[in-house]
Order: structure tokens, then sequence, then C-alpha cells
């Protein structure tokens, strides 16, 4: 690892305006974007907006009226062949439901009202281990102002993520043989050559190598729960939820693991930097 400064996508800035041909729009700033470089060069990327509960706009209804009215949230998804809209939450389906195909594509499907981002490059600078990691146990370096570039390569392909790290696992000592750092980022994009996928992300960076390991946990929807019953009435209650489960109750969490080797480069922004 040689550069001491990239080209990254503007975190800082960057932002997408979505339904702006409708009554009601919104604006979003932009979490992380995913980059897909193919054998040819063509670089493709995808654009990841802020999670936003569902509402109704005052534009909608009275002002008495309940704002947040439903118990999920959804984002927009700028990808690089279409827009999607990504819907998470807790839901109950009833038996008959259950293999109605309309529930999963209400969860995912192409985004129909029209969207469009703002997102420039901008000078960023590389951190290298041993700064961050003193910086971080000295009290001077905040996890809020270090960003990751995660690189990895699938089916041919380079696969070039960039996200805030929201919080990094160090050694509380800096001199120690096993120092590590640890950046974690969610929510952030990840695509697995088929769909898009809600995830978290954890990079291992240990002994100054830039990333041993990269690990993903992808948001998916967990179906038929596992409830466990304790007390005196257990046994009853056993029972209930056995009926219960039969109509599908189904939650969105961050349940699967993908495991890959790829390398991970912390940044900070250029105070100085030059927009393209």
């Amino acid at each position: 690892m040689t550069e001491s400064y990239f080209k990254a996508p503007d975190l800082l800035s960057g932002h997408m305006l979505n339904a702006y041909e409708f009554y009601n729009c919104w604006s979003t700033g932009i979490l992380s974007v995913l980059t897909v470089t193919e054998p040819n060069g063509k670089v493709k990327r995808a654009y990841l907006s802020q999670p936003c509960r569902a509402e109704a706009s005052i534009g909608e209804t009275a002002l008495s009226n309940t704002i947040f009215q439903n118990p999920y949230e959804f984002c927009v998804i700028q990808g690089w062949d279409d827009a999607y809209v990504l819907r998470a939450g807790a839901f109950w389906y009833p038996l008959a439901f259950r293999e109605d195909p309309y529930w999963d594509e209400k969860r995912y499907g192409v985004f129909e009202y029209p969207s469009k981002v703002e997102c420039q490059y901008r000078d960023a600078n590389v951190v290298n281990f041993d700064d961050a990691l003193q910086g971080l146990v000295e009290g001077r370096v905040c996890a809020n102002d270090i960003y990751m570039r995660v690189t990895w390569r699938a089916d041919g392909e380079r696969y070039d993520l960039f996200c805030p790290s929201r919080y990094i696992n160090f050694p509380s000592n800096a001199d120690t043989e096993q120092a590590y750092l640890q950046p974690v980022s969610d929510p952030v994009l990840y695509h697995d050559g088929n769909r898009f996928y809600l995830a978290g992300i954890a990079c291992a960076m240990v002994n100054k190598q830039q990333g041993n390991v990269i690990e993903f946990v992808l948001r998916v929807s967990k179906k038929n729960i596992n409830l466990r019953t304790k007390g005196r009435f257990a046994k009853w209650a056993a029972k209930l939820l056995a009926f219960i489960t039969s109509t599908r109750p189904d939650c969105d969490e961050y349940a699967q693991s993908v495991r890959l080797e790829g390398e991970c480069v912390l940044f900070t922004y250029d105070a100085n930097d030059n927009v393209q």
C-alpha cells in the first residue's frame, strides 16, 4: 500500500433527491457508495440513501394526525441498472398470503418514483495503521472522522465500498504486539451478483496488514422466527406460539454473514479538497 491520497465519493455533501416530480419529495444524505469495475475497465456505481421511517407528510394530512403511521422503514438504492426500494421491519402475514410473492416484492422492488444523485469525487487522505491506532488510543482521533474504502474481487470484477466508520475497536495499548484495528459501519451496500442488500461490515486489520478479514452481515427476512417460552405457563404459551407461527411472522434482521478476502484502507477527507 503506497498511495497517500486518492479520489473518493463525497460522503460529506453528497445527497439523493427522491420523487422530485411529485407533490411530496425528500432529500437524504448518501450513506455508502459501491462501485464495480468490470474487466474492460467500465465502472458501475450504486448509492445508498439514508433509511427513512414510513410517515405522512404535513402536506398529506392534517396537523393533528399521526406522522409515523406504519412500523417499517425503507431506503432507496440508486443502482447501476435501476433504482430500488428496500423496506424492512416486522411483518405479520396471514396464512392465505404465505406464498404470495407480492409481499416479498414490497420488501425489495424497483423504485417507481424519479430519483437522482448528486455525489462528486473529492480528495481523500490515507490514514496509515500506526497513526490511526496511536490517535485513537490517545483520544486525538474520533471514529466519526475516519472513512473506509473496502476492496475485494468476485467473478473477475473489482468491488470498492466507500463508507464512514461508525465505530472502531482497538487495544488500549498501542505498543502491544497484537495491535489491531477493527472499523465497523452500518448500514452499507452489498451486492451478491444478483441483487442489493443492506448490510453491516467489519474489517479486521491486524499487525499493520490492511484488512486481513472482511465480513459483511446481510439484512435478510427471517421466516418462522424461533420464539422461546419461559415461566409457569410455558407449555401453553408454546402451543399458542405454534399456532401463531403457522401464519408466518417475518422479521428483517442482520443475520446472514459473508466473509471475504480483501483490503481496507482508512481515510479522511481533505479540508482543502479539490471537488470534481
